[in-house]
C-alpha cells in the first residue's frame, strides 16, 4: 500500500515540477485508460499520444533556418574584381537562399517550407534562381514532402524561376524526379555542393558575351592585370606587367608541386590550370584572367597545392624581381589582397579556402 501510494504521488504531484500542463493531461489519460480497459490498452493509448505529440510539435517549428538573398555568397571560383562587383549586385538581385533545418520533412513542416516558398517566388521580383541547401543532417522524408518538393519544382517552372538544390541526398533527389509533374522540366537543378550551384550561377549571371570579362586568344599582360586591379592607373599596371613572361603548359605538365619554395606567380591566359591539394578536397580551377601564387610569393610560404595543367594552357609568370619596383609592388599587393579577401569570405561561409 505504501509503495502504490508513493508511485501516485510521484506521478501526479512531483511530475507537476518538471511536465507542461499538455504532458500532465496525457498523463491523467493513459492511467484513466489504463484504470477502465486495462494495461496494455493504456500502453497503446498512451503511444498513440506520444506520436500525436510529437507530429504536433514538429509540424509548428519552421523548417527553414535562413532565408536571405545571396548577395553576399560566392563560389570558390577566383573571378576578377570587376566580376566580382558584378556579382554582388547580380546574386542580391536575382539569387535567393533557403537553408533547410536538419532532421526530417513529414507532411507537417513541408507545407510550411512550400508555402514560404511560394511567398517568394510571389513577392521577389526579379527572382531567377531560387537555392535549398539541404544540410548533411537531413535524415530523409516522407511521400508529403516528396509531393511538396515536386510541385515547388511546378511553381518554380510557372513562375520561370529555377529550383536549385544543394547537398540533396541521392535517394530524395530520385524520389522528387518520379514525383515530378513535368519529369522534363529544365527549371529544376541539382548540385552535389553549394560550391558547385553557385559556380553554375555565376556563370549564368554574368553571361559572357555581355557581363563577364573574358581574355581574348592573344591578350597581354597589362590587359589581364588591368582587370584584376582596375581601379589602378595604367602607369602603375604597366609597371607590373613588365615583369611577366608569356609561358605555356601542355595538358597534364605539372607547373610546380606542393611543398615547393614559391618562385613565382601566374596569370592564366588562355586554358586551365588546377590547384590540386592533394588531399580529399577537389582541385580549384584557374580560368582565364585568373591568378595563382601571388599569396606565396609575398609570404614565401611553401606551396599547400600542385599546380596542373587540365588543357593546353598559356599564361604569364613573374617573379620575385618584381617586389624592386615601387609602383608595381603596390599593384600586386592590391591584387592579392582582393583574392586573400575572397578566400576568407569563403571561409566564413562555408569553412573552406580556396587554393591559394
Amino acid at each position: 500500500m505504501h509503495v502504490g501510494l508513493d508511485l501516485m504521488h510521484e506521478v501526479f504531484v512531483d511530475s507537476l515540477r518538471s511536465i507542461t500542463l499538455w504532458e500532465y493531461a496525457q498523463v491523467l489519460g493513459v492511467v484513466a485508460v489504463i484504470e477502465a480497459s486495462g494495461f496494455m490498452e493504456g500502453l497503446g493509448f498512451g503511444l498513440l499520444l506520444a506520436c500525436f505529440a510529437y507530429i504536433l510539435a514538429t509540424s509548428q517549428e519552421n523548417p527553414v533556418d535562413v532565408s536571405a538573398p545571396a548577395g553576399s555568397i560566392r563560389s570558390r571560383v577566383m573571378r576578377s574584381l570587376d566580376d566580382r562587383r558584378k556579382l554582388h549586385i547580380l546574386l542580391d538581385k536575382h539569387v535567393w537562399v533557403l537553408r533547410v533545418k536538419g532532421g526530417s520533412l513529414f507532411f507537417g513542416n513541408s507545407v510550411r517550407l512550400a508555402e514560404h516558398c511560394e511567398e517568394l517566388l510571389e513577392t521577389v521580383s526579379d527572382l531567377k534562381f531560387l537555392v535549398l541547401h539541404f544540410p548533411s543532417q537531413m535524415h530523409g522524408a516522407d511521400c508529403t514532402a516528396v509531393a511538396s518538393l515536386a510541385e515547388l519544382v511546378a511553381s518554380c517552372e510557372r513562375h520561370r524561376v529555377y529550383a536549385v538544390f544543394a547537398e540533396l541526398n541521392d535517394d530524395l533527389r530520385r524520389r522528387v524526379e518520379v514525383a515530378l509533374p513535368n519529369p522534363k522540366t529544365r527549371y529544376a537543378m541539382w548540385f552535389l555542393s553549394m560550391n558547385d550551384a553557385f559556380t553554375f550561377i555565376e556563370a549564368r549571371l554574368l553571361q559572357p558575351t555581355r557581363n563577364s570579362y573574358q581574355p581574348r586568344e592573344k591578350a597581354s599582360a597589362a590587359e589581364l592585370l588591368r582587370h584584376l586591379a582596375p581601379d589602378q592607373p595604367a602607369e602603375s599596371i604597366n609597371s607590373l606587367a613588365k615583369y611577366f613572361k608569356k609561358e605555356s603548359a601542355r595538358e597534364g605538365e605539372t607547373v610546380w608541386r606542393k611543398g615547393e619554395k614559391p618562385t613565382r606567380a601566374v596569370l592564366v591566359s588562355v586554358g586551365l590550370l588546377l590547384a590540386d591539394p592533394l588531399t580529399n578536397e577537389p582541385p580549384e580551377p584557374i580560368h582565364p584572367g585568373g591568378i595563382a601564387g601571388e599569396l606565396g610569393l609575398i609570404t614565401g610560404e611553401s606551396r599547400f597545392h600542385t599546380l596542373v595543367a587540365a588543357e593546353n594552357t598559356s599564361f604569364f609568370s613573374a617573379g620575385r624581381e618584381l617586389f624592386a619596383d615601387p609602383l608595381a609592388v603596390i599593384v600586386f599587393q592590391q591584387i592579392a589582397l582582393n583574392f586573400a579577401s575572397h578566400r576568407l569570405h569563403h571561409l566564413n561561409l562555408f569553412g573552406r579556402i580556396p587554393a591559394v
